[in-house]
């Protein structure tokens, strides 16, 4: 089935491949090599964070995404064929793909979805190299197991930042400092994570009122953005007649 797919859609195995390699490298898959379309062959190898991206990427596809989600499917002369993955519809588990030899072991790369704190989370991950009498069933039961362990740590957690709490001040050479904070929003995440921070603000006016919004406060959360409005705490005059007078 990979031959015949390779061929359709490059004309021949070797011109599929080098697609292959070309989308790796472009998806920063560093530790990926592909040598064949099937994964069959030794030569062929990458790693759980590679597949992890890799599957990111494949699940951003609508058509895709539908296509790994079914439990079964009717093909031409085949019939009534059942995907591999019994995980499906199980823990939010929506994909993606199943896959064992005696070389590489049982391997699943997976995608999750839950709900927490009224916000969707998605998990992806990938289980490796698992043995046993059925590599396959051992590989989607560690999956099982790495769901239930990743969403129990996630949660809502307080705010990023205490209400009323000074982010930055507006300096205007005509009038004291103003104060800017930001609101008060708290977050869906999990224990060490990391929360860039960056502030936007456009072009200001010479006089704003207290309360008004000048810009945002940007919290990147996993690659999941939230928006924080910055406000002014007090207003900010603009310059009188006498010190535009005498700046002109």
């Amino acid at each position: 089935m990979a031959t015949l797919l390779t061929d359709w859609d490059a004309g021949s195995t070797a011109a599929f491949v080098a697609k292959m390699n070309a989308s790796a490298h472009t998806l920063g898959l560093d530790s990926t090599k592909f040598t064949d379309p099937s994964g069959l062959d030794p030569g062929s190898v990458s790693t759980p964070a590679d597949m992890i991206r890799l599957g990111e990427a494949a699940m951003s596809i609508p058509a895709f995404a539908q296509v790994v989600a079914m439990p079964q499917a009717t093909l031409p002369l085949a019939g009534l064929v059942y995907n591999f993955d019994y995980d499906l519809g199980h823990d939010g588990i929506v994909g993606v793909k199943t896959g064992s030899d005696s070389t590489a072991g049982g391997c699943f790369l997976f995608e999750s979805q839950e709900t927490v704190g009224g916000k969707d989370v998605t998990l992806v991950g990938a289980v490796f190299g698992q043995e046993g009498a059925s590599p396959v069933t051992t590989a989607l039961d560690g999956a099982d197991a790495l769901v239930h362990a990743a969403f129990a740590t996630v949660g809502t957690f307080p705010a990023l930042l205490a209400p009323g709490h000074p982010v930055g001040r507006i300096v205007a050479p005509w009038a004291p400092s103003v104060p800017v904070t930001a609101e008060s929003s708290s977050i869906v995440g999990w224990p060490g994570l990391t929360v860039p921070l960056q502030v936007h603000v456009g072009a200001l006016p010479s006089a704003i009122p207290a309360g008004a919004q000048i810009g945002v406060l940007r919290a990147d959360l996993g690659g999941r953005h939230t928006d924080l409005a910055l406000r002014t705490s007090q207003p900010l005059h603009g310059p009188s007649a006498f010190w535009r007078i005498t700046r002109w």
